[in-house]
Parts: C-alpha cells; sequence; structure tokens
C-alpha cells in the first residue's frame, strides 16, 4: 500500500473528522495555536500541503476529532 508523504487540506479534514476543508481551514489557525497542530509545508504555491507523519502523530496524541472548544470558529 503506497501512503502519500503530503496531503492536502479535504484529506486533513477527513481524518479529522471534519465535514469538509473549508470547515477545518476555518479552524486551522486556532488548532495551530491553541494544540500544536502542524503547519502546512513551507512553499509559495496552492494548495496547502501537510505532512501526513506529522498529522498521524498529532492525531495519536490529540484523538482525531478536536475537542468542542477546538471547533468554534475563530473570533
Amino acid at each position: 500500500m503506497l501512503t502519500r508523504t503530503f496531503i492536502p487540506a479535504a484529506d486533513v479534514a477527513e481524518i479529522l473528522g471534519l465535514p469538509d476543508s473549508p470547515a477545518f481551514l476555518r479552524r486551522r489557525a486556532r488548532l495551530e495555536r491553541e494544540t500544536c497542530f502542524p503547519a502546512p509545508m513551507p512553499h509559495s504555491t496552492r494548495p496547502l500541503l501537510w505532512k501526513s507523519d506529522e498529522i498521524t502523530a498529532w492525531v495519536a496524541r490529540h484523538g482525531n476529532t478536536p475537542q468542542p472548544a477546538d471547533l468554534a470558529l475563530d473570533p
């Protein structure tokens, strides 16, 4: 089985149990700030990509579903 090294926001959202990439992207800054969620890979092109192993490690520490406070939109 081939495992992708980099995954887009839609895949991150699915892993986190969120309905779609916009739902994840609206919460991304807060997750990064409050739970040390991995930042996307630094590059100048879209789409944003995350290292799959960093997402897997974060899920192992925090669970696959963000806590209710994490689901609130940033002010």
